[in-house]
């Protein structure tokens, strides 16, 4: 076949499949969160997007991005620039006829219109493209073997960047961090505490993106044991920017806080994920787990049981009155089912997670202001969170207006001279700098990190400089100490140190048995400092291993 027929091939499969799904209208011009296929900015004059790029544009991005909306928006410029780049060498528009000269131009036009990082990202974007073509059978897979000419920084450490003054914190403060322990422990906690504090905490148990948090199934949680029998666990995600599922082991001194903030969770989603259950199952199931008929009425105390309701205190006036209808027996059970349930699902297509988990498992599926301080619940109107609803919490506001942020809510708490600054990203950052430190390999690091990226952990590493003369310097130390302990295997080595180190201990419980306070402060600075480079030997000598 030829590669006119290949293309066709293709496009009708993504266009069966899409259809299929239902999720988006093929048809339309814009999917939605900024996806337009009508216009095309970079062809002055023309302006309209050819009929062939617009389909090129859907199969693209509907097979290699949808619904990921950042993608998508970076694969739709880098097509809409190779479009302008037809047409400006004055070549027939159609992908089969795309040659070195058109993509020599395209990140051309990238370097002249976008900021280095973008270029970057669309020269790469190309690649991508063209590697899915060459796979179908669509363009010569030569074409996708350019080398990359545009440059970027964006996977420097910070402390390579000469505008690093200039470059805002990306670790917490550590008072934030504390804030945030006590309002967790806390007994006088809102809904709104609770959503907040126990999404922190999962950030903070393993190096987690925001919108992994916020996908997370009911199910989620992950239990073993390793190679020594202790037990273990993670928490499974569905990793973005294309690393796909995974499942992040987190560290033993945290298991109790992941599984308080998943429990915790779990009962404040349970309300709508109940709600969610009862539209998956169907009217005929509904009934079935009322006990009625669907002209049965007065069926109120078997709902409220299905639904987990204890009091109507919290519920707005349009949900009180329906219950109330419920309660008198104004509505039979299909005319409740009518006017509740029987709606158009209000997921929407760009959800990241759509199309692949269901409402009912979804363990942050929350009711219409469930969180508001002020308006009462919509019980019958869910909606999956979204991470506007996290950040509002961390959002200045000025004294005029009357909701209160997380740090306006526990003024009391505040330890001393506490910023009021959080990032969700940050806890990201802090736990990839602790596993620097830690001498971590990189690969365990991305892996844990659910990176597709080695070079990326550079981002990450906030390290000082000095932090890393310091680290040269303990090596530099630790050789004197090998020395003079004698040679050995690596196992041997770390035996001997150890039970170095136990001598020091020991003799520091002597010198607290004698009250003898001088020199037991003496032999525990001394116990400190060793212990640092016996700490930092095991690991060098660890990361050795995963190195080989």
């Amino acid at each position: 076949m030829s590669y006119y027929k290949n293309y066709e091939v293709l496009a009708n499969e993504v266009k069966t499949q899409a259809k299929k799904e239902n999720i988006i209208n093929w048809d339309d011009l814009s999917w939605g969160k900024g996806v337009s296929f009508k216009n095309n900015n970079h062809i002055k004059r023309y302006n309209e997007m050819g009929e062939h790029f617009q389909q090129l544009s859907k199969v693209i991005i509907y097979r290699e991005c949808f619904p990921n909306v950042g993608k998508s928006l970076l694969y739709l410029a880098t097509i809409k620039i190779m479009e302008y780049s037809f047409i400006n060498m004055k070549i027939e528009p159609h992908i089969v006829n795309i040659n070195p000269d058109i993509i020599n131009d395209i990140i051309l036009q990238g370097e002249k219109k976008f900021s280095n990082d973008r270029a970057g990202a669309i020269e790469k974007a190309l690649k991508n493209i063209l590697d899915v073509l060459a796979i179908n059978n669509i363009v010569n897979p030569k074409l996708s073997k350019f080398n990359s000419r545009v440059r970027k920084n964006r996977n420097k450490a910070i402390r390579d960047i000469p505008e690093q003054n200039r470059v805002k914190n990306k670790l917490p403060e550590d008072k934030v961090i504390d804030l945030v322990g006590r309002v967790f422990s806390s007994n006088d906690k809102s809904q709104r505490d609770i959503f907040t504090t126990s999404i922190i905490a999962l950030l903070l148990c393993a190096p987690t993106r925001i919108s992994e948090v916020l996908s997370l199934e009911v199910d989620c949680e992950v239990e073993g044991k390793d190679k020594e029998g202790k037990g273990t666990y993670g928490i499974r995600y569905h990793s973005a920017k294309g690393y796909g599922e995974s499942i992040k082991w987190v560290p033993r001194n945290m298991h109790s806080i992941a599984k308080l903030s998943i429990q915790r969770l779990k009962v404040l989603s349970r309300m709508a994920r109940c709600i969610a259950s009862i539209r998956e199952k169907g009217e005929l199931e509904f009934y079935n787990s009322l006990d009625t008929e669907e002209n049965g009425r007065y069926f109120h105390e078997k709902l409220y049981e299905l639904l987990n309701i204890d009091s109507k205190k919290c519920f707005n006036a349009k949900t009180k009155n329906i219950l109330m209808r419920v309660e008198s027996g104004v509505l039979s059970a299909k005319e409740f089912w009518n006017e509740v349930f029987n709606y158009n699902d209000k997921t929407k297509p760009w959800d990241i997670f759509s199309k692949t988990i269901k409402l009912s498992n979804r363990l942050l599926l929350l009711n219409k202001d469930q969180l508001h301080l002020k308006k009462g619940v919509d019980l019958f109107c869910i909606l999956p969170t979204s991470d506007k609803i996290f950040y509002s919490d961390f959002k200045k506001r000025s004294g005029k207006e009357t909701t209160l942020n997380f740090f306006q809510r526990h003024k009391a708490l505040h330890p001393n001279g506490m910023k009021e600054i959080f990032s969700s990203h940050q806890p990201r950052h802090l736990l990839n700098t602790l596993a620097q430190r830690a001498m971590l390999s990189d690969i365990e690091i991305a892996f844990w990190s659910g990176r597709k990226n080695v070079e990326q952990n550079n981002v990450y590493d906030n390290r000082t400089w000095e932090e890393l003369r310091q680290n040269e310097r303990r090596v530099l130390f630790a050789d004197e100490m090998i020395s003079e302990l004698g040679g050995g295997s690596k196992e041997e080595i770390i035996c001997k140190l150890k039970d170095h180190l136990k001598t020091l201990e020991e003799k520091n419980n002597l010198y607290r048995s004698q009250y003898n306070s001088q020199k037991a402060n003496y032999v525990e600075r001394e116990i400190q400092e060793v212990g640092r480079i016996i700490n930092h030997i095991v690991s060098y000598y660890l990361r050795g291993e995963h190195n080989e």
